[in-house]
């Protein structure tokens, strides 16, 4: 075997970015207001989509254009847009975050996450089969693909669809174990170093990921995804269904003839942890203490309440000292608790909480506080409930013994999706909403309310917001139609699309345009000769298009912001 292949490490399918979700609204000098249009070039997955969204105000308008270079990505965006949209009645806020996060990051899933994929590939595929001029979503419009190209996502939708062959079945063709070409990555990109993985593991963490401002990237959880291609572990349950959403073919030469191989053949080295899990907003989040950053929860009877999962509290992480007592409603619907200041902490904190599964899989060996006696992990604040004084119906006491552990970038990748989900909600265009619903923000599903029988009609339709799919050869067609000229206020470049940045992308960009390029900051396996010479690569390309470096040596290395050039 040889020393390894560092081309495999990225793989030559980009099923998630190499950079932080951005808001495209607020890229560049000026911000774009108003009637918003958006070209997104091999951008992966939804991740700048949704971050955009969220900024939008009331009054302004967003249209989304993606082309890809691969009808696996299409097919894929479109379901990840799919569960975003999912209505709060079929699937509540922390079930759809689950639920995305473990299609978006997972290469193995539970039964039930399966089930909701399979349902949603049902869909996707009636939508795009059936309808031919008007999109029935405004948000998974496909009415402009070619024919072929409808046809292709058709087929995909189809495996995704098909019930799994069993292993003893001779009828089927064997099923795509994620484990064995996980595993068949990982040996062609180590080669002779497999044996020591482990180590190799580490290496790429602390001396590059950490090196370059991930730090809140867990050890433990980046082993996990690099071994098994696991990224995201949020529930006490059996992953080990293949995610037929990251499955793909590529094309080898075998014997002078060309043969297509379906498997696994993405990332295995960058982590989908970047995509929402190393920046945040809520900068209570990237805190540290002592160079590690921490999370606080609550252990309370009857189960877990997570407040570094939530979207709704101010004061998410706040280090505690000594005792404080927290007075809330004992129910598993979500409530709000008012935290007595004490130590550190300046003024009374409102947070609202949402009940956790009490069989929720432990994430750090368990642990006796020396207090209170109780069992619990790490990171997590023993709690006991007590009745010390009369107090209204339904309320209780929590006196609360605080552990700090380190924060971790699934941690942060929840509370930005759950955040990103919330900014959707709050743009729902036509909100069947009870009053019990506007009061507290968060209904429950109702008994009757499932996500297998959730149809694309039934989906959010976000006010203003739309995203219409291109051909994959669009791109140099576009400045042959009259409706693209000088049209988009702002277009993206993914890194690996870089290559197509050409002269051709002034003619199409809007006056106060802003042209934006991934960098390979995050492609790993590139020495920083190698992502420099990038960086120099994409500017020079970008001059001759006609753009200049916006705040020339000030870029922030994740990405290149150009703007027309002056005249």
């Amino acid at each position: 075997m040889s020393g390894g292949r560092a081309s495999e490490g990225p793989g030559c399918i980009t099923w998630w970015g190499f950079s932080p979700a951005r808001d495209l609204l607020s890229t560049g000098p000026v911000r774009h207001e108003r009637n918003v249009n958006i070209l997104l070039v091999g951008s992966g997955d939804p991740r700048h989509i949704l971050k955009t969204i969220s900024s939008l105000r009331d009054e302004e308008s967003l249209h989304v254009w993606v082309i890809e270079n691969s009808m696996e990505l299409v097919a894929r965006q479109l379901l990840l847009l799919y569960l975003a949209l999912m209505p709060k009645e079929s699937m509540g806020t922390n079930e759809k975050t689950e639920v995305f996060l473990e299609v978006f990051g997972n290469g193995e899933i539970r039964s039930q996450t399966e089930e909701t994929l399979r349902h949603a590939a049902s869909q996707l595929s009636l939508a795009v089969t059936e309808t031919v001029e008007t999109a029935t979503h405004p948000c998974l419009n496909t009415t402009l693909l070619k024919f072929k190209e409808r046809d292709e996502l058709a087929r995909i939708f189809k495996l995704w669809i098909q019930p799994r062959p069993s292993l003893s079945s001779s009828t089927c063709a064997a099923p795509i174990l994620m484990s064995k070409v996980w595993d068949y990555r990982v040996r062609q990109h180590l080669g002779t170093c497999y044996d020591c993985k482990k180590e190799r593991f580490d290496w790429d963490l602390i001396m590059k990921l950490h090196e370059k401002e991930c730090g809140v990237i867990n050890k433990q959880q980046y082993a996990r995804w690099r071994e098994r291609g696991l990224a995201f572990e949020m529930r006490e349950g059996a992953y080990q269904i293949t995610n037929q959403s990251l499955l793909s073919s590529r094309v080898f030469s075998q014997r002078g003839d060309k043969v297509a191989v379906r498997g696994y053949w993405g990332d295995i080295v960058s982590s989908p942890y970047l995509s929402f899990g190393i920046e945040t907003d809520d900068k209570s989040l990237l805190k540290t203490q002592n160079g590690q950053h921490i999370k606080v929860d609550i252990w309370g009877g009857g189960g877990c309440w997570s407040l570094s999962q939530l979207t709704l509290d101010e004061g998410r992480g706040t280090p505690w000292t000594g005792h404080q007592t927290i007075t809330g409603l004992r129910d598993r619907q979500p409530f709000t608790l008012t935290f007595t200041p004490t130590g550190n902490l300046e003024s009374p904190i409102n947070l609202t909480c949402v009940f956790l599964d009490s069989g929720r899989k432990p994430e750090y060996p368990q642990k006796t506080h020396t207090d209170t006696r109780r069992t619990c992990k790490p990171g997590i604040l023993a709690a006991t409930i007590t009745k010390k004084r009369p107090q209204p119906p339904g309320e209780t006491d929590i006196n609360v013994c605080p552990f700090l552990s380190s924060q971790t970038a699934q941690d942060i990748s929840i509370a930005t999706v759950q955040e990103l989900f919330q900014s959707l909600s709050s743009r729902r265009g036509c909100p069947t909403t009870s009053q019990s619903v506007a009061e507290t923000g968060e209904p429950s599903p109702s008994p009757e309310a499932d996500p297998k029988s959730v149809t694309i009609n039934d989906l959010m339709r976000l006010s203003g917001v739309s995203v219409t799919f291109l051909p994959m050869d669009s791109l140099n067609k576009l400045p042959e139609k009259q409706k693209y000229s000088h049209f988009f206020n702002t277009i993206y470049f993914s890194a690996s699309c870089a290559h197509q940045l050409g002269p051709m992308m002034r003619q199409i960009a809007a006056p106060d345009a802003v042209l934006v390029v991934e960098l390979a900051k995050y492609i790993l396996d590139l020495n920083k000769e190698q992502e420099a010479g990038f960086a120099k690569k994409v500017a020079s390309m970008a001059l001759e298009a006609g753009f200049e470096p916006w705040r020339e040596g000030q870029s922030d290395d994740v990405h290149a912001v150009f703007i027309p050039q002056r005249k």
